[in-house]
């Protein structure tokens, strides 16, 4: 590129000013930042121009709105360079650059996080049904941190999730004593968890009774301890089973209490 226009002293800029140059004469790394205006004569930042903050306290505008004044443009150029406001836009340049906004480096980061997360509750929201399922209670005497030795019982769910961390790298990562993060095994996550799950089986229930063509319903009452009524519902629902032409196969007969 070039001819460039000489000033008063005869000096003008250079094609050799795009090139640093480094100890090796055979190899120039590109100054890809720095361009040259044929229309105001003058060189300036394009990085800066495009990305730099003004409110940087640190902040030219000499390197934006242009340099003509070739002497000792080396050495500006090494100074501006290493300048902040400089660095900084030409990070968000190369995002720019690459399509990498902000956002999307937080995208990134959250869809990380939200994959982590999601293999830890994987193991732990199916431990819930599989205990419910054996009639098996969740809590024990004592549910302080995991790895302590000195706690015997700390219950079903908690020795359960113990016991599938050695065989799972990522539900290991959370329960190791260095951790500092949130766990997702509180009795109160455990509390929301059940709340959670009671209500999609509920839902389900319901929808497979509405889906039924008979369906019939149980009450019975008995005392407690404290000679209160515990009043049981149990919901017998029959579904008709048929293969791919409708023809019928056979009746289900389910129960749920």
């Amino acid at each position: 590129m070039g001819p460039f226009l000489k000033d008063s002293n005869q000096r003008s800029f250079s094609s050799d000013y795009y090139y640093l140059k480094t100890n090796d004469s055979f190899l120039k790394l590109p100054r890809l930042w720095l361009c040259y205006s044929k229309v105001l004569e003058k060189a300036y930042c394009e990085h800066c121009w495009l990305f730099a903050d003004p409110k940087n306290p640190h902040f030219r505008w000499e390197w934006i709105e242009g340099i003509n004044v070739w002497q000792g443009l080396s050495k500006k150029i090494k100074k501006h360079v290493t300048a902040a406001y400089h660095c900084d836009a030409s990070l968000k340049y190369d995002m720019w650059k690459n399509k990498k906004t902000k956002d999307n480096l937080v995208d990134v980061n959250v869809k990380e996080q939200i994959n982590f997360w999601v293999e830890v509750l994987k193991p732990v929201v199916d431990v819930i049904p599989m205990l419910s399922s054996c009639t098996l209670a969740l809590r024990g005497h004592d549910e302080r941190k995991m790895n302590e030795s000195d706690v015997h019982n700390r219950g079903n769910f908690l020795s359960v999730i113990e016991l599938l961390a050695k065989y799972n790298g990522v539900l290991y990562s959370v329960l190791n004593p260095e951790n500092k993060r949130i766990t997702y095994l509180s009795p109160e996550t455990q509390n929301e968890l059940i709340s959670f799950l009671s209500f999609h089986i509920k839902k389900t229930i319901i929808k497979d009774i509405q889906e039924s063509k008979y369906f019939t319903i149980i009450l019975d009452t008995t005392q407690d301890i404290s000679k209160k009524d515990q009043l049981s519902v149990i919901i017998r629902f029959v579904n008709i089973d048929s293969d791919s032409n409708n023809n019928f196969r056979t009746f289900i007969v389910q129960e749920c209490f």
